[in-house]
């Protein structure tokens, strides 16, 4: 009789280590899963954000080119007026720095 009592004491001890190796195994599975979600989730933030700076890079290259054009349109504008202002000395003579009292055109 003392031998069946150990017997099953050791096989409800070794049935206690395979639930315990389960719920650690299955747990593991868990975290593994997270970590696969998340890293997903980061990489479609990653995906998205690298569009979002393409889109923003598109749209300064666009503002750049548009600034550039105002400047020459600005600097042409302002050579032709010094040059109408010199020709014609009775309306004032040479222009006045940027910021001086000639009305934007």
């Amino acid at each position: 009789p003392g031998k069946s009592w150990e017997a099953a004491a050791a096989a409800a001890r070794a049935e206690a280590a395979a639930a315990a190796d389960k719920a650690e195994l299955n747990s593991l599975q868990a975290e593994h899963a997270l970590q696969e979600g998340a890293l997903r989730l980061s990489k479609e933030h990653n995906a998205r954000l690298c569009t979002e700076l393409g889109e923003a890079k598109q749209r300064q290259a666009e503002l750049q080119q548009r600034n550039d054009y105002l400047q020459r349109r600005s600097d042409l504008l302002e050579d032709h007026l010094k040059r109408i202002l010199d020709s014609e000395p009775h309306l004032g003579g040479s222009v006045p720095p940027m910021g001086g009292s000639v009305p934007p055109i």
